[in-house]
């Protein structure tokens, strides 16, 4: 399945009712988080823990956009 090629982002904080159906149905290789989908490392826990709990039979790849310097998604 092509799907299992992507890395998808999210839409904020926590998944929505369309990504968790996308997640499970489609199973792409992982996911991206960027500064809209950190509040705090309670909450990165907590999302990625529901990220993870789609996934069958392995584990999403989870990966950030940070570049350093400039560029850094989760400052805290």
């Amino acid at each position: 399945m092509i799907s299992n090629l992507l890395i998808v982002g999210l839409e904020g904080l926590t998944l929505t009712d369309h990504e968790k159906d996308f997640l499970e149905k489609y199973q792409p290789a992982g996911v991206i988080l960027f500064s809209r989908n950190y509040e705090s490392p309670a909450q990165l826990v907590e999302l990625i823990a529901s990220i993870q709990e789609l996934a069958h039979d392995k584990s999403f790849f989870i990966s950030v956009d940070q570049e350093g310097g400039r560029v850094q998604r989760f400052k805290k």
